[in-house]
């Protein structure tokens, strides 16, 4: 059996163990004193989605940002341009959700880039990319309501 085979398995195995809800305790602890020993061996598509099932068990919200930051600056984003999109585009959400409509925009827009030079990618990407993308605009249209109703309330 081939060596490429074994971290496939292993990844199979490892996702298949975080969508398990009993795994919820365990999730944070297993990717920061395991996973991310061998994470570049790992296919780096599913590395991110490890990830991201990861990030949800995260309360704080400084410390999910700094969770996929961090992975985001360890990826190969020459090497792996789908999971930098997928990674980006959960970044991108994460600030969405804790307001940061700013930062969102620039991910989206990095994102939207990449997506533009590439031929082909995965649906799961593509999915990430225009879910993130549709709140922020659902946003960022309610907030502009809001503002308007306000300046014609004056």
């Amino acid at each position: 059996m081939t060596l490429c085979r074994l971290w496939h398995q292993l990844t199979l195995r490892l996702l298949e163990f975080l969508s398990v809800p009993s795994s919820s305790p365990f999730q944070l602890p297993l990717f920061n004193n395991f996973v991310k020993d061998f994470e570049s061996k790992l296919n780096q598509l599913r590395l991110v989605e490890i990830a991201v099932k990861v990030c949800k068990q995260i309360d704080d919200p400084n410390e999910s940002l700094h969770f996929l930051s961090s992975l985001l600056s360890r990826l190969p984003q020459d090497k792996a341009p789908e999971a930098t999109i997928l990674l980006l585009s959960s970044l991108a959400h994460a600030k969405l959700i804790y307001g940061d409509l700013e930062g969102t925009k620039t991910d989206i827009d990095a994102c939207e880039k990449q997506l533009g030079e590439m031929d082909s990618v995965e649906k799961s990407v593509h999915a990430a990319f225009y879910g993130v993308a549709a709140d922020y605009h659902k946003v960022y249209f309610i907030l502009s309501l809001l503002i308007s109703l306000t300046q014609a309330s004056l």
